[in-house]
């Protein structure tokens, strides 16, 4: 089990619930939810820890480790087992010098990082492969999926 963890939260409550439950708004008061970090878990790291584990997964041929979004996976989907992951190797796409925009918006300098690059043209993939890994798990774990 991951020392690190993460539910949906009311917005407008404290009412919570698991991020395996297929679920929009809250029962109580039909609010949005929100995915809630445990941050205590997260700072119990220092940032040299967290940039170590992120630079040796850079290095690292596992398919969860060679994605952008998958390589973070705590702060991501903290209780997912690694062979429940799907992923086609999202995130990482390149930084542009974004130089000629910042010169219009008086800035000094500008990076755009352009997500539409990968695999499918679509800046959903980033998101697609947390909700695909994530019905995989549950899945696997014989929980209810009417539709997704």
């Amino acid at each position: 089990m991951s020392l690190f963890n993460a539910h949906f939260k009311n917005i407008n409550g404290s009412d919570t619930y698991p991020l395996d439950q297929v679920i929009y708004r809250s029962p109580i008061d039909n609010s949005l939810l929100e995915v809630e970090q445990d941050r205590k878990a997260l700072a119990s790291k220092s940032p040299e820890e967290w940039k170590k584990l992120f630079a040796e997964r850079r290095q690292s041929f596992k398919p969860a480790d060679t994605s952008g979004i998958w390589s973070k996976r705590e702060m991501v989907l903290p209780e997912i087992a690694e062979e429940d992951i799907v992923t086609m190797q999202e995130g990482f796409t390149p930084l542009f010098d974004g130089s000629a925009l910042a010169q219009e918006l008086q800035m000094k300098k500008l990076w755009v990082k352009l997500c539409g690059n990968s695999h499918t043209g679509s800046f959903k993939d980033l998101g697609m492969t947390v909700l695909v890994s994530q019905v995989n798990s549950m899945i696997k774990k014989g929980k209810p999926i009417k539709a997704v």
